[in-house]
């Protein structure tokens, strides 16, 4: 099972945390595991590239936490919810159609 945390302070979020495997097909072979991580990790480059709303990532095999800067201007602050709601429905639509692989928190 995945899990997804994003945490918000107020209706400002302060950091997502995604932690283990779907379980679905072997490893390698796991579309769930694949979709998940293409869109967190790109959530991930977004809010880094994009909006420079990163403060600190770190990954490690079955495990993503990014934090996100407490100052942002802005421009920063809304690209950065943008970014943070596009990834969020994305992985709502996939735990729709994998509810016993992905779970979200919010």
């Amino acid at each position: 099972m995945i899990k997804v945390w994003v945490l918000k302070d107020g209706k400002r979020t302060v950091s997502y945390r995604v932690e283990g495997h779907a379980g679905w097909a072997d490893y390698g072979n796991d579309i769930v595991c694949a979709a998940v991580s293409a869109i967190v990790i790109g959530a991930e480059n977004g809010l880094c590239e994009i909006a420079g709303a990163v403060e600190k990532a770190t990954s490690k095999d079955g495990y993503l936490e990014v934090e996100l800067k407490r100052v942002l201007d802005e421009r920063s602050s809304i690209q950065a919810e943008a970014i943070i709601g596009t990834m969020v429905v994305t992985l709502k639509a996939i735990a729709g159609q994998y509810p016993d692989r992905i779970h979200i928190f919010e």
